[in-house]
Formats: structure tokens, sequence, C-alpha cells
């Protein structure tokens, strides 16, 4: 289910949500920051003073990651994604807002030596 939000914007539905993150990195305008959203359920983040590991699962049209370790980060934190202008934003759903700068799949694992 979609909802048009009350702070003026349109989160992406959940299929296009998924298809948008899972098994990408995306880098967002805060600071040098990079989200890994693992194919496997699996969250990471690093930020220029910070980094968080844990779980991410869909809610709808959010995704919610749980943190498992990291400085700053306790508990759970949930957000949606949305097209704003030409770019995406990654919303929280306190209204923390961070430019999605580019989005690049997860590199493939080198091949196990024969």
């Amino acid at each position: 289910m979609t909802t048009l939000s009350t702070a003026g914007f349109d989160p992406l539905p959940n299929d296009a949500l998924k298809t948008l993150i899972v098994g990408k990195v995306l880098h967002l305008g805060k600071g040098n920051s990079v989200a890994t959203y693992f194919a496997d359920g699996k969250y990471d983040s690093v930020g220029t003073k910070d980094h968080s590991t844990g779980t991410y699962a869909f809610e709808g049209d959010k995704v919610c990651v749980h943190f498992m370790a990291g400085p700053t980060r306790k508990g759970s934190w949930c957000g949606q994604i949305a097209m704003i202008g030409t770019d995406y934003w990654l919303i929280a759903t306190n209204g923390d807002r961070w430019k999605v700068k580019s989005i690049t799949p997860l590199a493939e694992p080198a091949p196990k030596p024969s």
C-alpha cells in the first residue's frame, strides 16, 4: 500500500522499494555514508564517524533496520524512499532526509580457485 506522506512526497511502493535496494549499495548525501542492503536481509552502514550493522525487513512501503551493533544506533529505524524532483531520497519516519547520490549493485564475490 502506498500512502501520500504529509511531508509532501510519494514513497515508492513495496515492490519498487525492494527492487531498488535489495542487493544494492546506497551512497547517501550525508558525508560519505554508505548503506548496504544485502540480499539475505543483512544491513551494513558506514558513515564518516560510525559503522553499524543489523538486519532489515520491509513493512509496507517502509524499510526497517534492526541494529545489532554500532556506536550511535540502538534499536530500530524505519524509512521510505521517494523520488523528489529527479533524485531519490531516503526519508526517516522522524523526517530526517538523505539524498541518494548513487545506487550500485553489490560486487559479486570472486570465484574460488579450483
